[in-house]
């Protein structure tokens, strides 16, 4: 990516990131209960996550029709769609269509309720030139392997997956089990009850390692084209003991704290 090209980027998703929150200004509480922020759909805009997914697409989509799973608030869809004339479609949880996606509703993008857990994902096989699957399937109560089978017979022959996910055998976590911490979110101290179903509270209640993302959507029939991990931000004025962890992570690219996975059909 040019460098004028990557800053005319990095502008945009920080200006859609200001539209975007003022809509949110009653903070509407998405399907686990917690409240949609302004700040939060704001901070969205300066995630580095957000440039991997849209360079990836730049870098490996020939066509031009995408799907978004997990659309949620758009930020990274809408500069897609808006400075690069994609043609973009987004599935979202069903209670969170309302508390979520406003945004990316409110700028043409068609949005349909899916729960991955139970639904197929409703769109005919093959309609897809790529799928974005950034910051989902550590969400997920079904397996990678799962999940990814879900999203092959969506896209066209050729067609691109894009993953990203945090990695769960990141040198930040392995300290953390060697000094007797578990890195995994905790469960509440009381029982969730939605509509009669058992409710996992935790952020994520899943995270896998490299290892586990390559095997699940190798299983689903991908062939991976490019694998990389990457640190979530620089160390800025972190302590030194954090800082450290950075500069190994740099060395030991394997063991930092993101995975971005691409596969193709």
């Amino acid at each position: 990516m040019k460098k004028n090209q990557r800053t005319r980027i990095i502008q945009s998703l920080s200006n859609f990131a200001v539209e975007a929150s003022k809509l949110y200004s009653d903070h509407p509480m998405d399907y686990k209960g917690r409240p949609v922020t302004p700040q939060g759909v704001l901070g969205t805009g300066n995630d580095s996550n957000n440039i991997d997914v849209i360079e990836a697409i730049l870098n490996t989509t020939k066509g031009k029709r995408i799907l978004d799973i997990g659309i949620a608030y758009g930020i990274y869809a809408v500069v897609l769609q808006r400075l690069f004339s994609f043609e973009i479609d987004g599935i979202d949880h069903p209670e969170n269509i309302e508390s979520y996606c406003r945004y990316p509703i409110q700028e043409g993008i068609k949005v349909k309720a899916c729960d991955l857990h139970v639904d197929k994902i409703p769109y005919e096989d093959s309609a897809f030139d790529a799928v974005i699957a950034s910051e989902v399937v550590e969400h997920l109560l079904i397996s990678s392997e799962a999940f990814f089978s879900k999203i092959y017979p969506k896209l066209k022959p050729g067609g691109k997956l894009i993953v990203t996910t945090p990695n769960f055998s990141s040198l930040r976590n392995i300290v953390q089990i060697l000094r007797g911490i578990n890195p995994s979110g905790h469960f509440s101290d009381e029982v969730l009850d939605n509509e009669s179903k058992l409710f996992d509270s935790r952020v994520h209640p899943r995270e896998y390692t490299v290892k586990e993302i390559c095997l699940s959507l190798r299983e689903s029939g991908f062939n991976i084209i490019k694998i990389k991990t990457k640190l979530n931000s620089s160390p800025g004025k972190e302590r030194l003991r954090a800082k450290l962890l950075n500069l190994l992570m740099t060395m030991i690219p394997h063991y930092s704290e993101k995975i971005i996975t691409i596969g193709t059909k």
